[in-house]
């Protein structure tokens, strides 16, 4: 009898343990805070696994009444609940300590903090040894049509392409062609990676760019590094990635502001690096946007430009 409400006893804390999950996962979709900890690709299978918690929860509460009911649940084969209280609250504690966590603690978005501690990454790829140094960039309103086939080899050579970067070589021919530049949450890694590729090429092109303020400590007063967090799966693999801005404002500007910069693509040289920066023309103090992390853009590049 006394082993039997014992039993009872940890049925029906496992399914308040599960039941409490399934309401956090409730918790986060219904306040849209669940897209800061995961990829909008694994909405689905967060929503699946709220599923599974709940037929796990019925059927521990089904299992605790029928044994409080004296019939048992449990075959002779199989072991039941430790009996030493220690290991009784060891083990659950695993589980209800990290849930306490999540109701307790503030859903906030990650930035500088993940920044620091992960470190900023400037160069999403470096192939400057192999790409032509000095190619001119040529405006569209410039271009002659009696000189279209002289620039076809020209570029050709501003933009090779290298194994596995074709779309990125094409991409950047797009953007050459325009005017001005307006980078979207949508495919921003890419546009970063293109800026990098291609820097000598893109310099003075001019372009608008929103992220979070992040600033190392050896930086200039002029300098800041406008960052996002590009997240694959969710925030555990979260990874920054910025641009260095230059502007005599910056140094007026607090970590962790959003901010969206207007400025022209250049050059310059940091950790005994060349990486692309921004020369700043105009910052704006806007709102963190909706979904604050950016994501990888798996459809065809030229997308990105309509």
């Amino acid at each position: 009898m006394e082993h039997q409400r014992n039993e009872a006893v940890h049925y029906w804390i496992r399914a308040i343990i599960l039941l409490c999950f399934l309401c956090f996962i409730v918790y986060l979709v219904k306040t849209g805070t669940l897209m800061y900890y995961i990829a909008p690709r694994m909405k689905i299978f967060i929503q699946l696994a709220a599923v599974g918690l709940f037929l796990l929860s019925g059927t521990q509460a089904y299992l605790a009444m029928q044994t409080a009911r004296k019939r048992s649940a449990m075959c002779d084969c199989q072991c039941g609940p430790p009996k030493s209280i220690k290991s009784n609250v060891g083990i659950y504690s695993l589980f209800i300590f990290p849930l306490l966590l999540g109701f307790l603690l503030p859903n906030t978005i990650m930035a500088s903090n993940v920044a620091s501690i992960k470190g900023m990454n400037l160069t999403p790829v470096r192939l400057d040894a192999e790409l032509p140094k000095d190619v001119p960039s040529v405006a569209p309103e410039e271009m002659d049509s009696s000189d279209s086939e002289q620039d076809i080899p020209m570029e050709r050579e501003a933009f090779p392409e290298h194994e596995h970067l074709e779309e990125f070589a094409e991409f950047g021919k797009k953007i050459n062609e325009l005017s001005s530049v307006t980078v979207s949450d949508t495919g921003f890694m890419e546009y970063l990676t293109t800026f990098s590729l291609y820097a000598d090429v893109l310099t003075g092109k001019k372009v608008e760019l929103t992220g979070f303020v992040y600033r190392e400590p050896d930086m200039a007063a002029n300098q800041f590094i406008l960052s996002r967090l590009a997240v694959q799966c969710c925030s555990a693999d979260a990874t920054p990635y910025g641009i260095i801005v230059e502007d005599a404002a910056a140094a007026t500007l607090q970590k962790d502001t959003w901010v969206r910069v207007t400025g022209t693509i250049g050059k310059t040289s940091y950790n005994d690096l060349d990486v692309v920066k921004v020369d700043g023309e105009l910052i704006q103090t806007v709102d963190a946007p909706e979904t604050p992390y950016v994501y990888p853009y798996v459809d065809n590049f030229n997308n990105l430009l309509e």
